[in-house]
């Protein structure tokens, strides 16, 4: 993804990268390959939408939701790509893991960030910094 964003002719180290991108840049990437890697080892033969389609109706879904729903969604996702691609490789996945983040899951984190103590912030808070996650 860096080869195609960054500059031109060059690969840059992971600290680089880390360094060049915001918060929200890293999420949406995230969402992204979890997005494409779900769609690859689960296809849908009954849909002939493209990968591209089917990212660009779920963020016109993700930018008609609340402000609590757009976060849940990024920490789930966060989780899940940390979780899933942190220290392995797309061979050590079982396609059954790789899966984007349901209602329930959302409603669930919702629930759970309206009780956090707001001195106790996840991990995660910090990537989530930003207001306009998916707009």
């Amino acid at each position: 993804i860096d080869r195609a964003m960054g500059p031109k002719g060059q690969l840059r180290t992971i600290e680089a990268v880390n360094q060049s991108y915001t918060p929200t840049r890293k999420i949406r990437i995230a969402y992204i390959r979890l997005e494409v890697v779900h769609r690859q080892l689960n296809p849908n033969p009954n849909s002939n939408l493209t990968q591209w389609e089917v990212i660009d109706c779920r963020l016109e879904h993700l930018r008609r939701q609340s402000d609590q729903y757009r976060n849940a969604f990024a920490r789930i996702i966060v989780r899940k790509d940390r979780e899933l691609f942190g220290n392995r490789n797309i061979s050590q996945i079982n396609k059954d893991e790789v899966t984007l983040p349901s209602e329930e899951e959302i409603a669930d984190q919702i629930f759970l960030s309206s009780q956090a103590d707001p001195g106790q912030a996840p991990v995660e808070d910090e990537e989530l910094d930003e207001n306009h996650l998916f707009e």
